[in-house]
């Protein structure tokens, strides 16, 4: 391992596709890493040692996509003693549109886990939909809870410096080339039935207590006309759960992460306030 891992970057590369299980070259520089030359300079090493595969893409589809091989987790295993148990990929991501939707999961979790640490919360757990569930077919945020499913894209785990746990729940909604609000649409119902009906929270045994919140849902849309269209039609179907529904567009970023987020009642601010019975 020593003669393919050099710098102290190289760790910290693999350390993040760890933990965010893609990379991109842009999103390793915001992570602080290094520059963006150096950070594609050690990734082309990590690649040609077979620690990492790449999804190659021109310059309109998006920046190169890069993940853990199953060489590269080991190498991480035991460079970390055993304490890390990354997963991996027996091949690169597919150049698909629905690339682009996890690489906004990826920047979603970067911004969550920066916010957070700025704000001293700790994240207790986050699960995407491109994890694998052990011994089944279907994503890891896959919830099933008395014959009702629940496939979110992210699902997040957070308790704030008063002790209190936080239930966060990610859509990321890119629409394709077009920035086509169909899918979001034709899943909204079922979506707004599964945080009504606090399926997430029963599938897993989320406490009912005080310092436990019921799950937030937050939309982040690809661009801000997107969140605009979102916007005209939220709220007008009935239920309770728009109460726990926040509306946000990219870029996210440490700074502003929890301070945007557009309610139904046209407010803005944080998901991380009381609002009413949770």
């Amino acid at each position: 391992m020593a003669r393919v891992i050099r710098t102290p970057v190289d760790y910290a590369l693999l350390e993040a596709l760890g933990r965010y299980r893609l990379l991109t070259i842009p999103q390793g520089v915001r992570l602080g890493l290094a520059n963006e030359k150096h950070v594609a300079e050690r990734l082309r090493s990590l690649r040609t040692a077979g620690l990492v595969l790449v999804t190659e893409r021109g310059k309109l589809a998006g920046p190169h996509v890069f993940c853990l091989s199953k060489k590269g987790a080991a190498a991480l295993e035991e460079w970390t003693e055993g304490d890390v148990k990354a997963p991996f990929r027996g091949q690169p991501f597919g150049d698909t549109e629905h690339l682009n939707q996890r690489v906004l999961i990826a920047d979603w979790h970067i911004a969550l886990r920066s916010w957070a640490s700025r704000e001293g919360m700790a994240v207790n757990w986050v699960r995407v939909e491109f994890d694998a569930n052990p011994g089944e077919l279907q994503a890891l945020t896959v919830t099933m809870h008395n014959g009702q499913r629940f496939d979110p894209d992210a699902v997040a785990s957070i308790t704030d410096p008063d002790g209190t746990s936080w239930l966060i729940v990610l859509e990321a909604e890119t629409g394709g080339r077009a920035g086509s609000l169909t899918n979001y649409f034709s899943r909204l119902e079922s979506r707004l039935a599964a945080i009504e009906g606090h399926l997430l929270e029963k599938a897993l045994n989320w406490p009912q207590t005080d310092n436990h919140r019921a799950a937030r849902l937050l939309f982040v849309f690809k661009n801000p006309a997107m969140l605009e269209k979102a916007k005209m039609q939220a709220g007008k179907t009935p239920g309770l759960a728009w109460r726990r529904i926040f509306m946000a567009s990219v870029p996210l970023d440490a700074e502003t992460f929890d301070a945007g987020w557009w309610k139904t009642d046209s407010s803005q601010g944080s998901f991380l306030r009381p609002i009413g019975a949770p």
